[in-house]
Order: C-alpha cells, then structure tokens, then sequence
C-alpha cells in the first residue's frame, strides 16, 4: 500500500506510497510523476528523510437537501448546552419518524431522512450507497414483507458538534407482526446538519460480534500482510515503502521516499488504524512538503475500496477513488479512479506494486 505524492506536496505518486488517504491525495503513477520531479530534483534536499431546528415533516422538505453533500470543509464548531439540548431533540424527533415511516411502510419518506450520498450497512456486509439505492431496496422488503415492523430497543446520542452528533443502540425488528418474533440488530449512526436540518450520512447495523470487537490491533489484521518493504519503479522513478505495526500494535505505520533520477524529492509518513466511532479503517498521511491527507475505506470481499482526499502544502485540494487489489502475499494491484486536482479531472492509473525482496547475505571469507 504505497501512498503516491506527486509534485510539491501531497499528490500521491504510485500505489506503492500509500494505501489511501481520505482526505489525502490524488495518486499519481511514476511516469506521470516524472515531470514534476524533475522541477523539485533541482532544488531537493539529497540528505532528506526519509444550528438546529426541528427535522423535516415531510418528504417535500427533506427533498430540498438532494443537492447537499456532507459537509467535509465546515468548521468544527461546539455547541451551547442549549444548542446541544435542541440537536438532541430533533435529531430524536428525526429518528422517531423514520421507525414511523419505517413501519407504515413509506419507503420514499424514509429514504429522505438520509443523505444523498449516504451509506446504509446492512448486517450481512451488503452497502447501500446512496438515497435511491437505499429506498430501492426498502421498497422491495415493504412488498416482500408487509407486515413487518421495528422499534429502538435502546438509543443514545451524543453530538461531536454544531453539525454531526453519533447515535448507538439497539433495533428490534420483525418480518412478521407478532413481537414475540422481534430479532434485536445493535447499530452506529452518523447525524449530519445540513442548513440546520439532520440527516442520516452513514447508518450501520453491527453484528453482535463486531459490537464488541474494539480491538484497534485485531481491525487491522486484514492488513498485515503489509508489512515489510515495498517498491514501484520506472527507468527514471523510484518509490519504496515500509510497512511495521506501531509499538502498541494498535497502528501500521507506513514511511515512503520517492526517488528521480536517483535524487530523493520526497519523503513522507502514513498511520493506518480503526475508526471505532465509525467503525471503519482510516489513514492519514504526511509529507516531507507539508502536505497532508486522509482516508477511509473497506474491503469489498474482493479489493480494499479507499476513498482519498489531500491537501498540498501550497493549499491544492486533490481526491481520488482507490483500490488495492491482492494478487499474492507479494504483489498487488493499485488502481486510482475519479481523480481531481483542483476540480480538474485526471487520467486513471493502474500500477503493479510487488514486496521487495531482502539483500543477499555477503559471505565473509574465513567464516
């Protein structure tokens, strides 16, 4: 998982530098950071190191959100206690009309209490992204099973501030209306404020396992096939990344050094770890340039899908869409998608990265 950087900062040059970032960078492939290194080779450093009111009543007024997309660039603003007191109340009175449409079976409405590009994750692995998607599958478990129905078992929320406040607890829920057959689904909720209405951005259903699975080491397990050395190379570019856990285990610690025409241009660092708010992986990253990302991302069943942004260190906003596709325990595929600089779109990229393999023993005469 190389995080790529390209430039003066944060444009992440191949796959092999860097896993993801979320709010991070645009991957760049070593070709296409060839021209501009050139540029930082002739100055590079060669010893360089490497406010709430009350929810929406109707499907028509949660509709005038369709255009609005979380909120990423607002400020982080606390609230008053009033402030906090009247979120609570109206991120509860959101909730408890969606169990009422939920049950009177009014799949549109429901779906309007999320966001457009929202997440629901439903127990079995399976992501509905986005608000069609999420009232197209409603509408076909409203037909398939009418009599159905779901109440909150337990709930609690708690507001990070002005715009975004966490929900936990409990759904008991049935396909057949009689409670005595209610099955009980523990669940993580993310509330967004946008324009002082709440919505939905991610809603997840945990398993009873995953409720209490908040080991940070055990979450990155699926990674560890990471660590060790890494590298991705052209005739004129060189990337190397190595991969080790943090001291506590609770981390992977990624450092990379990008190298053209034999000159190190840049260096940087990324900490992947779990999210246990969210529960979903996340890494950040950090150059030698002062740039920096983030990212989040999950594993599909077949590729690691990373969501990326970046901020270079002249203020450049970049974000990608990324894959990590396993080959083998020594090679893997980086694919980078949907890629923007500054609102300008970029070309796809697709790189091999494979681990590099360890320096011969030397043989000292007389031994």
């Amino acid at each position: 998982m190389t995080m790529r950087i390209l430039g003066f900062s944060l444009v992440l040059c191949t796959a092999t530098a860097l896993m993801t970032w979320g709010v991070g960078a645009t991957p760049f492939s070593s070709s296409e950071f060839a021209q501009s290194a050139e540029d930082l080779a002739q100055n590079a450093d060669p010893h360089a190191e490497t406010s709430p009111t009350d929810s929406p009543d109707s499907e028509q007024e949660a509709s005038e959100a369709d255009s609005q997309q979380f909120p990423h660039d607002v400020p982080v603003q606390h609230a008053t206690d009033a402030e906090d007191r009247a979120s609570l109340r109206a991120i509860r009175a959101q909730s408890a009309a969606m169990f009422a449409e939920y049950n009177a079976k009014h799949a549109q409405a429901y779906a309007a209490r999320f966001l457009p590009d929202a997440e629901y994750e439903m127990k079995n692995g399976e992501v509905l992204s986005g608000r069609e998607a999420i009232e197209a599958h409603f509408e076909d478990l409203f037909a398939t099973y009418p009599h159905g129905h779901a109440r909150a078992h337990e709930s609690n929320v708690r507001t990070l501030s002005l715009h975004m406040a966490i929900e936990d607890g409990v759904i008991s829920s049935s396909h057949l209306p009689d409670e005595e057959e209610e099955a009980d689904t523990p669940f993580l909720a993310i509330w967004t404020n946008v324009e002082g209405r709440w919505y939905l951005a991610s809603l997840r259903e945990l398993t009873v396992s995953q409720q209490g699975r908040y080991s940070a080491h055990d979450q990155l397990l699926d990674l560890a096939w990471l660590v060790g050395d890494w590298i991705d190379e052209t005739h004129d570019t060189v990337v190397k990344t190595s991969c080790r856990w943090s001291d506590h285990g609770n981390f992977l610690i990624q450092e990379f050094t990008i190298h053209f025409q034999g000159t190190p241009v840049v260096s940087g660092t990324q900490r992947i770890g779990f999210d246990p708010l969210t529960h979903r992986l996340r890494s950040w990253v950090f150059d030698s340039h002062g740039g920096f990302g983030e990212s989040t991302w999950n594993w599909d069943g077949e590729k690691w899908v990373i969501r990326s942004t970046a901020v270079r260190h002249d203020g450049q906003v970049d974000a990608s869409l990324n894959f990590i596709i396993p080959e083998t325990d020594d090679a893997y595929i980086w694919e980078s998608t949907h890629r923007m600089s500054d609102n300008e779109n970029l070309p796809d990229q697709r790189v091999r990265i494979v681990r590099q393999a360890p320096p011969p023993e030397i043989e000292h005469p007389g031994q």
